[in-house]
């Protein structure tokens, strides 16, 4: 699936225009830059180190999702120390507004699954956070010539 964003161009005060990019349009071109660990690799890694066939160590890794979600269905806390803890929260129905037509809505009461990273997965990631996001992308601003 395929999402398309928008930037808006403006003029500064010299006549020259410039493209701003949304928080959203960032961060999205750097998640495409950035390497994706998925399920299979997970799995992949761990038959690697443990010594396992592959099909032994993709049944193990998807019986511990399993029963992530299980847990999670059931309204329980998974809590997995050094890295965080998994909850679902129910949110209550509340006002709300459409941004492109600023008419009122009501959003609707849901579950929600909320993820808060340990202190110890926050300290590995935060000096390492930069490091594969290309340094352009963190300039919001690009200066387009005038034509």
């Amino acid at each position: 699936m395929k999402r398309y964003v928008e930037s808006s161009t403006t003029l500064d005060l010299k006549g020259n225009r410039s493209e701003v990019k949304s928080k959203f349009q960032i961060r999205f071109e750097a998640e495409k830059r950035l390497p994706t660990l998925t399920k299979a690799d997970i799995a992949r890694k761990f038959s690697e180190r443990i010594g396992i066939n592959k099909r032994e160590a993709s049944d193990i890794v998807e019986k511990i999702f399993n029963e992530i979600c299980s847990a999670l269905e059931h309204g329980e806390v998974v809590k997995l120390p050094g890295f965080g803890s998994f909850q679902v929260l129910d949110k209550l129905q509340r006002p709300g507004r459409n941004p492109k037509t600023a008419k009122k809505t009501v959003i609707s009461a849901r579950r929600v699954v909320t993820f808060q990273a340990s202190q110890k997965l926050k300290r590995m990631t935060e000096s390492k956070i930069l490091s594969p996001i290309n340094p352009k992308l963190l300039n919001t601003t690009t200066t387009v010539p005038n034509s």
